[in-house]
């Protein structure tokens, strides 16, 4: 672990000779996790300055105990030249270097081409931090470290380029003879995919225009297949894909790994103005497809370009191109259906150039295709189609008759459904019917029977015509229940007749008029119950406490519900077995066909 006052005084710029001297154990020198050395503390302050008395003497100077780690990595495989870069010290980094200039042959090894563990020299890190005076320092000691590259592929020039950094980018090409000058950057790239993606210059592209030894550079392809022509026309910039095409107008033919030209990339991405550029620089290109046979105008048209769908409709070039294939047989106006963009179609299927009965490999017209996918509601499939006349059931042969069998079998469904629909509902009529009916029959004889209840009353009258059994408990809950019944009953008679007159449905007037009849009977039930009791009146052991009533109603809701669902099993049971016979049936026609 390096000593703290030496670290310090590697930090301030007091270091003397006599203290490292006086240091008993190299590991003072040393730090504990880093692995620098007392000369990167100092490179990394850029306050070196040696105080000793024989400072003057430059073989004693030479020897300096603090020289002997010049060449030191620390963890990072950094040497001091590494971290002075990195860390902008102009006169700590020209230290370095004079001394390494007398050290090198010694050392075997040169201090400006050692890396570290990315493969950077101190060029890569003066670059990386914009460090234009140190960068002007390594390139004059050796202009061949402009064609070291560092663990990721990258040449100082690219780095620089990639950065932005067209200062330090320039000093480092007009400093360079193009053979000790790498262009070479990282995933295949070069300086002149960075410059197009970067910060687009024209005229720092055309500088190095005027290094090229050859125009490898410009048809060189990254691992993506694009070279610079392809990012100039996938972000639309003119200028570049016209200084491209006048270096080398071949360029324009050059496929990246989809197969797809410039032509294809620009009309992708809408870039109209690129796209005439390069038309009047090569007509011919229209005729490039990529790997799935698609010329420029599909890409445009699945990418949903309308303006540029537009342009190449317009333009003479593509006047033969409109209806081409891809491998599939889609034209264009497939491709639209099966996008399902309106506005797209519209123009197509309104276009007169435009073949609008073409089929694909499928057979499907693009007017199959918009009507089995279901992505343009009914008002836009009309619109699309108001305008093509005898064309408007353009399908495929095959799929039209197809087509036209399903409808008459679909016709034909619906008149059965229909049938049987009316039946279902004339069946459900007749049964509400039946039920008001018999609602009605009860109430009149519950009404009856009530009334009858009321004037001949339980245990009959005394002298004075007051009913006997006035008194008990029990007949007051028979005239109760038996009036209750009777009103109930008699305004279920009541709604029968009146709310039909007045607009209310035969459903509503059912469900109200069953239940009104229902509870007038549970009522008469009561009644018949106390009026027994009363006259009667039975001990608190005799039988007829027990409550008959309740029992009597339980069972009937009972054997009610049971009826309900035994008559829904019977009818799902009777379904299946329908079932059944049909498909029996239909399988003995079928094998009928077949012998």
């Amino acid at each position: 672990m390096m000593d703290p006052e030496l670290y310090k005084a590697a930090i301030d710029g007091t270091l003397s000779e006599t203290i490292l001297r006086a240091a008993a154990d190299s590991n003072q020198l040393v730090t504990g996790g880093g692995k620098n050395t007392i000369l990167h503390v100092a490179a990394k302050s850029g306050n070196l300055q040696i105080n000793t008395e024989e400072e003057g003497d430059d073989d004693h100077r030479h020897g300096h105990p603090l020289l002997r780690f010049l060449y030191h990595q620390n963890a990072e495989w950094n040497t001091p030249l590494h971290v002075a870069a990195k860390s902008g010290h102009v006169e700590m980094v020209r230290l370095l270097i004079v001394e390494a200039r007398k050290m090198d042959a010694q050392h075997k090894r040169k201090l400006v081409t050692m890396k570290n563990f990315e493969g950077d020299t101190a060029l890569h890190e003066a670059v990386r931090h914009n460090r234009f005076e140190i960068v002007k320092l390594l390139i004059h000691e050796d202009s061949n470290l402009a064609s070291v590259l560092n663990g990721h592929g990258e040449s100082p020039l690219f780095m620089a380029v990639d950065r932005s950094f067209y200062e330090i980018a320039l000093l480092i090409l007009n400093a360079t003879a193009p053979n000790n000058c790498s262009f070479d950057g990282r995933n295949g790239m070069n300086i002149l995919h960075a410059a197009v993606i970067r910060a687009p210059i024209p005229e720092f592209v055309q500088e190095v225009f005027f290094k090229l030894s050859s125009s490898s550079v410009l048809e060189k392809a990254d691992d993506f297949g694009w070279i610079p022509l392809h990012y100039a026309a996938h972000l639309g910039n003119k200028e570049l894909v016209e200084l491209f095409l006048n270096h080398n107008n071949s360029l324009a033919y050059k496929k990246n790994e989809k197969g797809m030209s410039a032509l294809h990339i620009s009309a992708m991405k809408g870039h109209v103005d690129v796209v005439r550029t390069l038309i009047n620089k090569c007509p011919d290109i229209c005729e490039l497809k990529d790997h799935r046979y698609r010329t420029a105008f599909h890409v445009a048209v699945e990418s949903r370009e309308e303006e540029m769908v537009k342009f190449l409709l317009e333009s003479v070039a593509f006047q033969d191109l409109i209806d081409e294939k891809d491998n599939e047989g889609n034209t264009a106006l497939h491709i639209a259906s099966y996008g399902g963009d309106f506005k797209i179609l519209q123009i197509l299927a309104n276009d007169s150039n435009v073949d609008r009965g073409a089929t694909n490999k499928g057979g499907m017209t693009f007017a199959d295709i918009i009507l089995s996918t279901n992505l343009l509601n009914d008002a836009e499939i009309l619109e699309i189609m108001s305008d093509l006349e005898r064309e408007v059931g353009l399908l495929g042969l095959g799929r039209k008759l197809i087509r036209e069998t399903k409808e008459a079998e679909n016709a034909e469904m619906g008149k059965q459904e229909e049938q049987q629909r009316e039946h279902k509902n004339s069946e459900e009529e007749q049964r509400g019917k039946d039920i008001a009916n018999l609602c009605l029959l009860i109430a009149t004889i519950i009404a009856t029977a009530t009334f009858a209840a009321a004037i001949q009353i339980p245990g009959g009258y005394d002298n004075k015509g007051r009913a006997i059994l006035r008194r008990k408990t029990k007949f007051v809950l028979f005239t109760v229940y038996d009036i209750l019944a009777f009103f109930l009953s008699t305004f279920s008679i009541l709604i029968q007749f009146s709310l039909p007159a007045l607009g209310f449905t035969r459903y509503f007037t059912m469900i109200l008029t069953t239940t009104l009849t229902s509870a007038s009977l549970a009522f008469m039930m009561l009644a018949f119950e106390q009026g027994i009791k009363a006259v009667l009146s039975p001990k608190k052991k005799d039988f007829l406490n027990i409550p008959f009533t309740a029992i009597v109603m339980v069972t009937s809701i009972s054997i009610i519900f049971s009826m309900f669902f035994f008559k829904k099993s019977c009818t799902k049971f009777d379904t299946v077995v329908t079932k059944i016979v049909k498909k029996k049936k239909n399988l003995n026609n079928l094998d009928g066909c077949c012998n």
